[in-house]
């Protein structure tokens, strides 16, 4: 799957659409984050912050926004493609000559607590990923902003009794009105369902709705998340939801967002799985692969048979102990973490840092760690490692360069004393003779001949 990574060097401007509300960011980081994750989430609030500066309208370099949500550009590619996933970005890109590549994103406001709610493709994903236990108790959080009135009397007062207005004044600035709401719904998308010309292919073959009213609301929806058209729609109804002469548009509501579902899976598995062979080297695939098939009792037992050693009691009780504290974590703090990351753990402490056995303490301080640092899976604990030898690495050459030029002391030499060895060899090797000191030489030259004549 080609994935469009933007270089550090290009750049971006980003404008969100709407005017975020508290009601927004309660839905984003309530329902939204358990979707998309904590670094998606990131790049959501950067992005909107940047949205907000009085200077939003500003190019940007992509290596800013790196390094503010400390991720790479694959990494970086992956949040992207989730927020747009879930309907809160868009991207768009165009050729230019200056800089590579010029971004433009659009941030989209999250669906409010209702709307997510009655979206079953985004609730049933939500129920997914959170559980049944945490998804109740998200309703239970929802439910709380709705106060019960029942045997109360409604006495508020309507539009018309508390406010003077002409209603012919719509008519007068229908055109201005018109213009109006064209512009503030720049981005909502007009559904195009064309109810009369769904109703005749269905008058054609003898067919009638279950609940007209509700029926044609959910082919709307439908229309608009898949943009199926009135034929593709029809045609689907007729395999999927036709007992009889009546349409079940519920059951087609169901059966296509079911279908959805095991295709977005089945994309962000592809996705995910491209993603790793680019970003990860032939050694640290073969790691993670190993540390995905093995149970971490086994794993270890392989490390251990290569290094000519055992395992021992004290070992497999701290991996048991490990693996308590990962299934109590999860249940108490609602996270995903897979027990794949004991055996990259284990590769970690006897491969890498070359310990003959499992350190109690030290195993226990290094997982916690990883788990700080959102390390969830083999994976994202590769990754970890490799960033944090990298760093080893760097600094260990820095102390070096410092340690060998400690105590020298370097002198730039002067250009005047470059200079001062050519005008030295070109006054001891080239002599510079006069005219007539020439004529004087040959005179002396012919007298000394004439003198030896005579001789």
């Amino acid at each position: 799957m080609h994935q469009n990574i933007p270089c550090p060097r290009e750049f971006y401007s980003v404008a969100f659409v709407g005017i975020p509300s508290l009601d927004s960011l309660l839905s984003l980081s309530s329902l939204y984050l358990p979707l998309i994750g904590k670094d998606t989430f990131a790049l959501y609030m950067t992005l909107l912050s940047q949205s907000m500066a009085k200077n939003s309208e500003q190019i940007i370099s992509h290596d800013t926004l790196f390094q503010a949500i400390s991720l790479n550009g694959a990494l970086f590619c992956k949040a992207r493609e989730r927020l747009e996933g879930v309907a809160l970005l868009q991207t768009f890109v165009k050729d230019s000559y200056e800089f590579g590549k010029e971004y433009f994103y659009r941030l989209k406001m999250p669906l409010s607590f209702s709307q997510f709610f009655a979206e079953p493709l985004f609730s049933g994903m939500l129920l997914d990923r959170v559980g049944q236990r945490a998804f109740d108790s998200l309703v239970e959080d929802y439910q709380r902003f709705s106060v019960e009135v029942s045997g109360m009397e409604n006495v508020s007062k309507k539009f018309m009794e508390v406010y003077a207005f002409d209603l012919n004044v719509l008519n007068e600035e229908d055109e201005c009105l018109h213009k109006a709401r064209q512009k503030t719904a720049l981005d909502v998308p007009a559904v195009n369902f064309d109810v009369e010309f769904f109703k005749q292919m269905m008058k054609k073959q003898d067919l009638s709705f279950s609940s007209e009213k509700q029926d044609i609301e959910r082919l709307k929806s439908l229309c608009s998340l898949f943009g199926f058209t009135e034929v593709e729609l029809f045609n689907e109804a007729k395999n999927v939801a036709r007992a009889g002469t009546v349409l079940d548009i519920s059951k087609l509501n169901e059966y296509l967002k079911e279908k959805e579902l095991k295709i977005s899976r089945k994309k962000m598995e592809n996705s995910e799985e491209s993603l790793q062979q680019n970003l990860f080297s032939a050694v640290e695939l073969k790691v993670i692969e190993e540390a995905r098939s093995l149970f971490s009792m086994d794993y270890l037992k392989n490390i251990r048979q290569q290094k000519g050693g055992m395992v021992t009691k004290n070992e497999l009780d701290l991996l048991a102990d490990l693996e308590k504290e990962l299934t109590r974590r999860n249940q108490k703090f609602g996270s995903k973490i897979k027990i794949e990351i004991l055996n990259v753990l284990i590769n970690y402490i006897l491969v890498i840092q070359r310990h003959s056995s499992l350190p109690r303490n030290y195993a226990l301080t290094i997982l916690d760690d990883w788990m700080q640092k959102g390390v969830v899976d083999a994976s994202s604990a590769v990754l970890h490692l490799r960033e944090m030898v990298e760093n080893q690495k760097v600094r260990k050459e820095k102390k070096y360069d410092n340690s060998r030029n400690f105590g020298k002391k370097v002198e730039k030499i002067p250009e005047w004393m470059k200079e001062v060895p050519k005008r030295e060899k070109k006054e001891k090797n080239q002599t510079t003779v006069s005219q007539e000191e020439v004529e004087q030489l040959r005179k002396e030259l012919a007298e000394f001949s004439n003198f030896s004549k005579r001789e």
